[in-house]
Order: structure tokens, then C-alpha cells, then sequence
């Protein structure tokens, strides 16, 4: 079973043609006015099964002229009739001078101009001035390293 963690961002029918390669292997159907929360869908796809080694998977999305269907909160596989559990993300605060910074829900995501690669990264902004004291705290999640790295920069 392939599970899509997943927040709808359209209260239109949308659906997800999942393909290995080129070959399209299932399509999970997100009905419209779809709760704007985060919760699993899940399609069968016994294609997978016996594979070995890395293989590309692809998500296509297909909507009604919405530009954001979608966020994705995870991705993962199971065994029909069990479980799969979202990925636990871990909470960062950052405080300046004293001060808590608001962050934002997504991480900085691939576009044409930045490179980025990776969902791990976040950014905000602040004044900060000469000595100003930056505190960042990370929540403790289960089978993660507990480091986070922080950069500052003009």
C-alpha cells in the first residue's frame, strides 16, 4: 500500500496518478470538499512488490486550474492491513533578543532560482543588532539526531 500524508488545498476533486518510471501503477482520488487537514490516502500498489534496489516514483497531480492542490507531510509504504504512521516532524522556536520569531509551516521548497534540493530548510527574517543573543530549541522526535543547524546571514 502507498501512503500519501497529505493536506488538501483546493475544496475541488483532485487526483495523484502515482508512477514507477514511466508506467502509472495507481491513482488515488481526493473527493471534493476533502477536510483541509492533514490525514493518510492510501492506494494499492502491488507493482511494488519483490522490488529490489532504488527506483523512481513519481507523483503527478491533476486538478481543476488550482495552482496548489496540495502539501505533502509524507510519503510511505506498508503492507495491506497495517499501519502506516505519518512522519514526526520535529519543532524548532527561535527567539532574538528575548523575542519568539514566527516560522513558517512549509520549508523553502525547489524553484528555478534557489537550488534547494532538500525539504530541511527554513527561513525567516528579523532585525538583529550588534550582540543581539539568537536561541533556537528543537523538539525531541524518536530515532532523529538532535541537531539543528542555524545561519544567519545579512
Amino acid at each position: 500500500m502507498l501512503n500519501l500524508f497529505l493536506k488538501p488545498r483546493t475544496s475541488k476533486a483532485f487526483r495523484i496518478h502515482v508512477k514507477l518510471g514511466q508506467k502509472e501503477i495507481a491513482v488515488v482520488e481526493i473527493p471534493a470538499q476533502s477536510e483541509r487537514t492533514v490525514k493518510p490516502y492510501q492506494a494499492a500498489v502491488p507493482a511494488v512488490e519483490g522490488l529490489k534496489g532504488k527506483h523512481p516514483i513519481y507523483l503527478v497531480a491533476e486538478g481543476d486550474g488550482e495552482r496548489a492542490l496540495f502539501d505533502l507531510y509524507g510519503i510511505g509504504f506498508s503492507r495491506h492491513g497495517e499501519e502506516c504512521h505519518q512522519p514526526e516532524v520535529p519543532t524548532v522556536s527561535i527567539t532574538v533578543d528575548g523575542i519568539p520569531l514566527i516560522l513558517p509551516e512549509q520549508p523553502l521548497f525547489a524553484n528555478s532560482e534557489n537550488g534547494i534540493t532538500k525539504t530541511n530548510r527554513y527561513q525567516t527574517r528579523c532585525p538583529l543588532r550588534d550582540g543581539s543573543v539568537i536561541k533556537v530549541e528543537r523538539s525531541k522526535v524518536k530515532g532523529q539526531r538532535s541537531k539543528v543547524k542555524v545561519e544567519v546571514s545579512p
